[in-house]
């Protein structure tokens, strides 16, 4: 009989939707024989299951035997235990969430979790707790030691890298980079085989394309000048929001063509993304 998987779900804030959504993420459909670890607070997993009309999770301790249930819970830092409060951002809620975070990710890295699945925080109280990360990608890539690494966001067909993170969207036109612009099309390329998606894929470059002061004629500070492109790129004009589909800029980048390339780079009022399509 083979394994079951046993996939851990961090309970996020305790003060958020993160107990609720993690729940009934655990009783959702999953293939025959997963096993699901709620990762955080036992009190907020029976709290939720209590108001959902769900069986409270029964403990389970890494180390052992795979959990019998589908359903159990790990708490990995029982000396935490955040008071509940309700849509309050409090130090020790987000103290405990980056706790059952590390957790998870040792959980995995030893071998007694085959994934993770994160629940949401807050960044509010990670500053206040003096956590000092901007959210989930850095702090699992620290934990595992990765110099390299990306979010890369799943939608339907799609799957979307991002070339910033945790940036306003007014600085975003600042915080894009030929180099990052680049790492993201290359990591991009390298990430979708691990997807089993090993088709030839033609991907796409959307950029920002600020609107800002763009009233009676004026041009806004961001709008200026070209598109940000990796060295030996073409970009399009600024003429207009279809100007790069008339243009039809290319960007000749060695790991565009890798990945399917080219890549049209097209204004969108978004962050730059990659998006392999």
């Amino acid at each position: 009989m083979d394994t079951p998987s046993v996939i851990g779900i961090t309970l996020g804030d305790a003060n958020g939707i993160g107990p609720e959504i993690s729940l009934k993420a655990a009783h959702a459909r999953w293939p025959a024989g997963t096993r699901i670890v709620l990762v955080g607070s036992p009190s907020a997993a029976r709290r939720e299951a209590s108001r959902c009309g769900r069986p409270a999770p029964p403990a389970w301790e890494p180390g052992g035997a795979p959990p019998a249930r589908k359903v159990t819970c790990w708490d990995p830092s029982p000396r935490l235990a955040p008071r509940h409060h309700p849509g309050r951002i409090t130090a020790a809620a987000s103290g405990a969430a980056h706790a059952w975070i590390t957790a998870a990710i040792d959980a995995c890295m030893e071998g007694h979790l085959d994934a993770m699945v994160t629940a949401p925080i807050t960044k509010e109280g990670f500053a206040k707790a003096g956590i000092d990360f901007p959210g989930h990608t850095e702090l699992l890539a620290e934990r595992t030691r990765t110099r390299r690494f990306a979010m890369m966001l799943f939608g339907g067909p799609l799957r979307v890298v991002l070339a910033t993170r945790h940036v306003p969207l007014r600085d975003v036109a600042d915080a894009l980079t030929p180099a990052g612009v680049r790492e993201a099309v290359t990591l991009t390329h390298e990430g979708l085989p691990w997807l089993r998606l090993r088709r030839r894929l033609q991907g796409r470059l959307w950029s920002l394309r600020s609107r800002r002061g763009l009233g009676r004629g004026r041009r806004g500070r961001h709008h200026a000048g070209r598109p940000p492109c990796p060295e030996g790129g073409q970009a399009p004009a600024h003429a207009g929001p279809h100007a790069a589909r008339r243009a039809g800029g290319v960007l000749r980048e060695p790991a565009a063509r890798r990945a399917g390339g080219p890549v049209s780079y097209t204004h969108l009022t978004l962050p730059t993304i990659i998006l392999p399509c």
